[in-house]
């Protein structure tokens, strides 16, 4: 929420989706927002599935 969304880039080096950090992939996830009440200003709830395949 305004101010805070222009703030959390500059501490954390992803937000949200996958990225390589320091030779790491990481993923973020938004999170379903369950929390209550509801304060997810701009960014829709996602679910997460991770498929791990033998390759």
């Amino acid at each position: 929420m305004f101010p805070g969304n222009l703030l959390v880039p500059f501490s954390q080096p992803v937000t949200a989706g996958l990225a390589t950090v320091g030779g790491t992939r990481l993923y973020v996830s938004r999170g379903a927002g369950a929390s209550v009440p509801p304060a997810r200003g701009g960014a829709p709830p996602e679910i997460t599935v991770v498929e791990r395949r033998a390759v």
